[in-house]
């Protein structure tokens, strides 16, 4: 038997997402213009409910006080990085604080449809205005880099299970030289 109280210790509320020292090629430091922007911050340790709030971002940009998914709608054109920094709160009062970079582009983006795309030879070359019909067409083969780093955005529609050669997961990410982002466009 324990002599005396048993006391619980519990982990310092720490924000584990975004973390410092990433670069854009993580999913919270790249935006592209006129399409939704949407990430969540994750906390972890302290008093659980968590609530969030916005502490600093650039015009449109909102979080959810309740979920801390950060949303922006319509980013506008621009090279220029803008800071966000969003802050976490929990039960107890306890608070963590993260601002990060966000860089809206269009370099680094492709964008797959599979309704209104074209092959890539028959003209489809990945962008927004012309996407891609199948994922074979950014896939190339395994070794192939050309879209290393590289966020995709699919649009609605069916697309066949890995219509570039079937690879498992270990040969698909081939040290890195494949999109690092998959997100769903409207």
């Amino acid at each position: 038997s324990l002599a005396g109280p048993v006391i619980a210790i519990g982990a310092p509320l720490e924000i584990i997402q975004p973390r410092a020292g990433l670069d854009i090629n993580n999913r919270f430091y790249r935006a592209y213009p006129g399409l939704l922007y949407e990430v969540q911050i994750a906390a972890i340790g302290g008093t659980y409910p968590n609530s969030y709030q916005l502490v600093s971002g650039p015009n449109g940009l909102t979080v959810d006080g309740a979920t801390g998914v950060i949303s922006w709608p319509n980013p506008p054109a621009s090279q220029t990085p803008v800071s966000v920094s969003v802050r976490v709160i929990d039960e107890s009062g306890a608070q963590a604080t993260v601002t990060w970079p966000v860089t809206v582009t269009t370099t680094g983006f492709r964008f797959v449809d599979a309704v209104n795309g074209k092959t890539a030879a028959n003209g489809g070359n990945g962008t927004l205005a012309s996407p891609w019909k199948s994922m074979a067409d950014w896939y190339i083969n395994k070794y192939d880099s050309t879209y290393r780093n590289v966020f995709l955005y699919f649009r609605a529609g069916t697309y066949r299970t890995l219509d570039a050669p079937l690879e498992d997961g270990w040969r698909l990410a081939l040290p890195g030289n494949k999109p690092v982002v998959w997100l769903a466009y409207p």
